[in-house]
This record gives structure tokens, sequence and C-alpha cells, in this order.
């Protein structure tokens, strides 16, 4: 951001800050303002976030405040055409509670947000932390917003024309940026939603090129309705409309399951890979033949291992239950595995490897060469 503009900005900011000093908590610029593709004119995106877990705190300054903002809005338009979009007061509980929700607006606008006025050093510390990605969404909330959309979609029906393809196109964003937090994407800006879906998912063939197409499409659509470029849409364009964003947001859902199955299948396959390759070590090291397949070393570690008591029977069946995992995952029908499982396997396989590491081997040769059941 230009100096000369930053300047502007706390001329009018610092001296709110300043009258309610006991209860503006922070103040942050975000959006366009921050970032490289800021043009002059371009509306400045500003949040005050307000102190209410202080004692004694009165919502009426929220109110207050939110007029002098109002005030400070208009006059910066007037005197120097700065065009500020300063938001309603946000207060801090409220404020935290999207941050640690993983709300995608709020880590967005967080990413690149430039701190006006933070006297106790809260911003900062959660926008490091969210850089970091240590403060990021969760499969259930990605279920949640994912969830949610279709709500908005009954919703945009009853409102007027800007206010439909705004509530539509943020449906779409949620759904989007839901999906890609879940894949480990920072959620990115509602403009750049179909790169990061076309990188990610069209050109691995997961999805379809027309899902980003109709997305641009629609999303370029409610860039010309914001600039007056389209004042009317008919009922049957709305229709059709609702329609392409429905079939989005169905896309993003299903998406999200083919996401968690692959994650899912890694974790199983990840913890039999680490137990076959622990079985396979242990018996070379007792002088076994290297194992061809599943079955060989099944049936080795059986014989070696368990029926000698140098492990568990627990973990031979452990074995069995995790290649029956595996194969159901393979086959795709994992219906009666439980999440349970699936989350554990790598403990199960951990516990594997520890046990069969414990096992002392010159006790296994010994036993093997003493004739004992093997």
């Amino acid at each position: 951001m230009e100096k000369q503009v930053l300047e502007k900005i706390n001329r009018y900011i610092l001296p709110l800050c300043e009258k309610y000093k006991t209860v503006v908590k922070s103040v942050y610029i975000s959006g366009s303002a921050v970032r490289k593709d800021f043009v002059e004119g371009s509306d400045i995106d500003i949040l005050v976030i307000i102190d209410d877990t202080r004692d004694g705190f009165n919502p009426r300054v929220s109110d207050l405040i939110n007029m002098n903002l109002r005030e400070i809005s208009k006059m910066a338009m007037d005197k120097d055409k700065l065009d500020l979009h300063i938001q309603a007061p946000k207060l801090l509980s409220v404020f935290w509670d999207m941050v640690r929700s993983g709300q995608p607006w709020i880590i967005t606008q967080m990413k690149d947000a430039f701190v006006l006025y933070d006297p106790s050093g809260y911003i900062r510390p959660i926008q490091s932390l969210m850089n970091q990605g240590k403060l990021s969404g969760t499969k259930e909330r990605a279920q949640v917003l994912i969830n949610d959309a279709p709500k908005r979609i009954a919703e945009a029906r009853k409102i007027f024309l800007e206010e439909i393809t705004a509530d539509l196109l943020s449906a779409m964003v949620e759904s989007a940026q839901a999906v890609l937090m879940f894949a480990g994407v920072a959620p990115p800006a509602s403009k750049n939603i179909g790169k990061e879906i076309s990188e990610r998912f069209v050109r691995t063939k997961i999805i379809p090129a027309k899902i980003v197409h109709d997305y641009e499409n629609f999303y370029e659509l409610t860039r010309k309705i914001d600039h007056g470029e389209i004042t009317h849409i008919s009922g049957k364009e709305i229709e059709k409309h609702l329609a392409t964003v429905t079939e989005f947001i169905e896309s993003m859902d299903k998406l999200f399951n083919v996401l968690d199955f692959m994650k899912k299948k890694k974790m199983v396959n990840d913890a039999y890979d680490k137990s076959m390759k622990a079985c396979s070590a242990a018996l070379k090291k007792v002088g076994t033949k290297e194992p061809k397949n599943h079955a060989e070393i099944m049936k080795h570690f059986k014989m070696h291992f368990v029926d000698t008591g140098l492990v568990s029977k627990d973990h031979l069946e452990t074995l069995k239950m995790m290649h029956t995992n595996k194969k159901a995952f393979d086959s795709g029908k994992v219906s009666d595995i439980s999440e349970n499982d699936i989350y554990s396997s790598n403990v199960y396989a951990s516990n594997l490897e520890k046990a069969i590491g414990d096992v002392k081997i010159d006790r296994a040769k010994s036993e093997r060469s003493n004739g004992k059941k093997a």
C-alpha cells in the first residue's frame, strides 16, 4: 500500500481508536488494498475488533463506534476520495470463534492483512499462526460449510438481483474453499477459486473442466452486476444460474467425499506397507528367505514369531484386519470398516513395529535351530 494512502487512512481511523481505546482491540486492512492488484479508486476493506470480554462492557458502545465509522467512511470519500469499506465492528468473542473454527473469509483476510492498530499485539500472532497453517479448517467445519450451501440457494430465491448473485457466489466460494481447505490448501480469494480447482483437481482428472468454467462464468456475471454492466436477469436466467450453482456445490460435495476416501485409503495403505516392511525385515534377521507375497509373510510371521510366543497373537489378528481393510479400500467397498480402525491404522502399525523390534533375534534363531514349532 502506498505510504500516502496509509497516512490518509491513519488520519481517519487512529483518532477513533484513541477515543475508544478502552474497547478497540485491533484494526486491520485487508483485500486488494494490501495486495498488488490494488489500484486507485479500489475500495479499502477495514475491520475493527471490539473487546467485549472486558468487565463492564456496554453493547451500546458497538453501535456508537459503528455510527462513527459510517461518518468516517463518508468523510473520507468526500474529502480524499478514499473508498473506505468499513465493516460493522466485530466483537472479540465472535471474531475468535470464527478464527478457531476456521471460517474461510477470516483466514483469507488475515493471510495478507495489514495491521493498522494493535496495541496489545493480539492480531499479529494469530496472523502468523494462520500463515504457518496452524489455524485452519477441520473436516467437520468443511462438511458444515458444504451442507449449508444448499440453504443459501433456497434463501437466494427471495431476495433482489445483487443479493441473489452475491449469495449464490458465496455458496460456491465457501463450498470450494471448504474442499480446498480439506485438501490442505489455504482458502483462496473468490477470483482465484477456479485456478486452484483447475490446478489441483482438473489436471489430475478428478473433476471435469466444466465445473471450473461454470464457476468462472458465474463469477464474471457477479462482477458485471457489481459494476452495473448488467441490471436485469430474467426469472428463467435465474433458474438457470440456480441449477449451475447447485451442480457446482454437488460436485464439491462429491469431490469432498472422493478426497476423504483417498485420504483414508492412504492411511490404511501406508500403515499396511509399514507393517509388511517391519515383518519382512524381522523375518530376514532370523534367516528366513525373503517372502514373495502377503500370504508368505503372514505364514512365516506366524511360524517364527507368534507360534514361538515371541509376540502376541493379537498382532497377527491386527495384521489380518489391516490386510482386509486394504483390500476393502482397493475394491471401494469400505462401508463395514469402522472410522476408529481407519484412523488408528498407523498406531496399529507402530505397535507391531515396536513389538517386533523388542524381540531378541538370537532367541528366535535359537528356537528355530532347536526344532521348536515354527
